[in-house]
């Protein structure tokens, strides 16, 4: 879509400027407008069944109003939070979910290190490759550009066809 207003306002500028300000800022079809406003009133009734079965003091009712209230974030029901206070903690559960996937896998990581922890999550992702699981992983060029050689997402790539990588915030070497 982009490019289509592209060439509008490159051949009709005194038309297409005008046209995209008023019609093409991404906003979604009026039917996908009628089913966003259909959910959102779904939820927004479970939600305040959610809060009225929540005492009007207890800590989980008086988080969620607040976060509701000043971040304009509702409350969702449908869904669920496993609280762990380190990685120590998290690492061997993370392996037996991964371990489990049966079609896709998706993972980001602002800093991926070779070291143990990564060495064993690289083991499942491309055992799980290998079966037919599709992987993808997202992670942090810059912040990776001491503990990764350059081009990694490639080298990740190459381990596997069922391995997808994309690295943000790329590092670009400049010489001066």
């Amino acid at each position: 879509m982009k490019l289509n207003w592209i060439i509008a306002i490159l051949i009709a500028p005194v038309f297409g400027v005008p046209m995209y300000l008023f019609n093409g800022r991404g906003r979604p079809t009026r039917k996908m407008r009628e089913k966003i406003v259909c959910a959102k009133r779904e939820n927004d009734e479970k939600a305040k069944e959610f809060l009225g079965a929540t005492q009007e003091n207890s800590e989980l009712g008086r988080v969620s109003r607040y976060l509701e209230k000043y971040a304009s974030y509702p409350v969702y029901t449908d869904g669920s939070v496993e609280y762990y206070e380190s990685g120590e903690k998290i690492f061997p559960v993370m392996l037996q979910e991964l371990k489990k996937a049966e079609k896709f896998i998706f993972v980001q990581y602002f800093i991926i290190a070779h070291g143990k922890m990564w060495n064993e999550i690289l083991k499942i992702l491309v055992e799980k490759a290998m079966l037919g699981v599709k992987v993808r992983v997202i992670y942090d060029d810059f912040g990776c550009m001491m503990t990764l050689p350059p081009k990694y997402d490639r080298y990740l790539e190459s381990l596997h066809e069922n391995i997808k990588c994309l690295s943000f915030n790329k590092v670009v070497p400049v010489l001066a």
